[in-house]
């Protein structure tokens, strides 16, 4: 098999993948992307100058996805917690 073949599989394993993969990032489902990944990636362009307003407002878009989706999953623990609190109930 030549380098071109290995290229080819790789880019056919990829399209097979990328829906599965994108919804798994997505949601959150990756272990080692929500603890480190998705800071990293933020932390790495946050720290160069922006080179063009495009890289800027990807940034930007990122950190705010970011935060809407850990506002997101604070909403989700209240609501559950509120849920699997004891009732105050009086039982008559």
């Amino acid at each position: 098999m030549d380098n071109w073949d290995k290229e080819w599989e790789i880019i056919q394993s990829w399209h097979q993948n990328d829906a599965v993969w994108t919804t798994a990032v997505r949601q959150q489902q990756i272990e080692s992307r929500v603890l480190a990944t998705n800071q990293a990636i933020i932390d790495a362009v946050a720290s160069k100058r922006p080179a063009s307003d495009l890289r800027s407002l990807l940034m930007e878009v990122y950190r705010d996805r970011a935060a809407a989706v850990k506002e997101a999953d604070i909403r989700e623990h209240a609501a559950r917690d509120r849920l699997m609190a004891p009732s105050t109930a009086l039982s008559t």
